[in-house]
């Protein structure tokens, strides 16, 4: 079995250079994580969600929300079974939505979406016909409004994929996030 090499980053240890990749991408966009915050105990088992993403209280059509998020969880290649069973539950029982991205920056990312309703979606990311944009750019439109980031536009999504494309972390490299 190969191992995925350890990676520190922003004052973080990240299990995988492919999750400090990711945090390269969050931080070039001014997107706020938490890395592995709470680790759960669900029906199928345990699990530990890869990032919390916080959103700012905001009030939506007169209803004010004191703060929420989502999860991101991160994968190397299609989730399994039991993985997918564990985000579904994971987005159930915190009533938080779960993101999984199945691939790197590097290359085109699945997006997957446990809804917290227990509604399930899975995007590709090859570009929409209609918009000219892939669904990990469309996923970063939904959450950078909770962010109220809506200044971010498809040229800051294409400059963040390229930092984390090129983010080195090798013999103590450390990636400076463009913001």
């Amino acid at each position: 079995m190969i191992r995925a090499i350890e990676t520190k980053y922003n004052g973080y240890r990240f299990r995988s250079r492919l999750e400090a990749r990711w945090a390269v991408f969050f931080d070039s966009l001014r997107i706020e994580y938490e890395y592995e915050k709470e680790g759960y105990e669900l029906p199928s088992g345990r699990y530990l969600p890869d990032f919390w993403l916080p959103y700012h209280p905001q009030t939506y059509q007169g209803t004010h929300y004191p703060g929420s998020g989502e999860w991101i969880e991160i994968k190397g290649c299609a989730p399994t079974e039991r993985e997918t069973q564990l985000a579904a539950e994971l987005a159930k029982h915190t009533l938080h939505s779960v993101n999984l991205i199945v691939g790197s920056p590097k290359g085109e990312p699945e997006w997957h979406k446990f809804h917290n309703s227990g509604h399930y979606f899975r995007f590709d990311t090859r570009p929409d016909d209609s918009l000219g944009y892939d669904t990990l750019f469309c996923f970063l439109l939904e959450i950078t409004d909770m962010y109220e980031l809506s200044d971010l536009g498809w040229l800051d999504y294409k400059n963040a994929l390229d930092t984390a494309r090129g983010a080195r972390f090798e013999f103590g490299e450390a990636p400076h996030a463009k913001r």
